[in-house]
């Protein structure tokens, strides 16, 4: 089961790549930026980071789809694997059949 990236904020995806990583969210932030842009066009078109925290504007399209390949990435390393692990927990502990067999197996055993 692939997440959808797309459908994370842009905080969530940054967020994301920071914990993968183990690097500080400006980092990353700045970083994606720097991967897509020019040296000309950086200053212009990056905001700092704290006003972009404040303001809740969104990211460009293009460092957005860099951050997408990025944590496509850290998938693929295995870096979010104990994350898989936790959505795959919680969804079997909130699955009905789940707890179906369990009551039968505890009736059938007692």
């Amino acid at each position: 089961m692939t997440p959808d990236f797309k459908t994370l904020s842009d905080h969530d995806l940054i967020g994301l790549v920071s914990y993968c990583e183990k690097w500080d969210p400006m980092k990353v932030y700045h970083t994606a930026y720097k991967q897509v842009f020019p040296e000309k066009q950086l200053q212009e078109s990056m905001m700092p980071y704290e006003d972009w925290c404040d303001n809740e504007t969104k990211l460009p399209d293009i460092v957005r789809n860099e951050m997408i390949r990025a944590c496509v990435i850290n998938l693929e390393a295995g870096r979010m694997s104990k994350l898989r692990y936790a959505a795959m927990g919680s969804s079997l502990i909130r699955n009905m059949y789940f707890w179906i067999f369990v009551i039968i197996v505890f009736w059938w055993w007692f």
